[in-house]
Formats: structure tokens, sequence, C-alpha cells
């Protein structure tokens, strides 16, 4: 009895972050479902989640990956919205 087509059909989005080499404190968005952001290293990290935003994109979970003590983990951010 229930119809599918009223409930939202979901889109999602995968934006991996990346700490500068030298200065983690300094995070930049380097690519989007797995394709590398052009000048990614100018990008700033709140003005791309700012525009995500404006584009009703909302972040769903993160999942960090932890490669040793000596440098900083890769962090994966997950979006979802629904379809137009």
């Amino acid at each position: 009895e229930s119809d599918m087509s009223l409930s939202p059909q979901w889109e999602y989005l995968t934006v991996l972050v990346s700490p500068e080499v030298l200065d983690y404190e300094e995070l930049h968005p380097k690519s989007v479902n797995g394709q590398e952001l052009k000048n990614w290293k100018k990008i700033d990290l709140n003005t791309f989640l700012s525009q995500l935003g404006a584009d009703h994109w909302e972040m769903t979970g993160t999942i960090s990956i932890d490669v040793g003590e000596s440098r900083a983990g890769t962090n994966y951010l997950f979006f979802k919205r629904i379809k137009p």
C-alpha cells in the first residue's frame, strides 16, 4: 500500500578533507566524490561547507582513518540532500 514515490529520494556527496602537509591546523576539501578539486590547497573548508549548505546539502556523518602517530589522519565527510 505504501507509495515509494511519496518518500524522499536522497542523493549523496562524499568530501575528502586533507590537512596541509606542513600545517595541520589548515584543513581543505581535497576531493568530492573521488574527483580532486582544482587548487584544493587554496579552498577554505568553512567557506566550502557553507556553500554546500546553501546548495541544500546536509552533513550526515564522518569517517576518520588514522594513518599513524606522526601524521594526521584522513577524514571523509558525508552529505545528503533530497533529489530535485
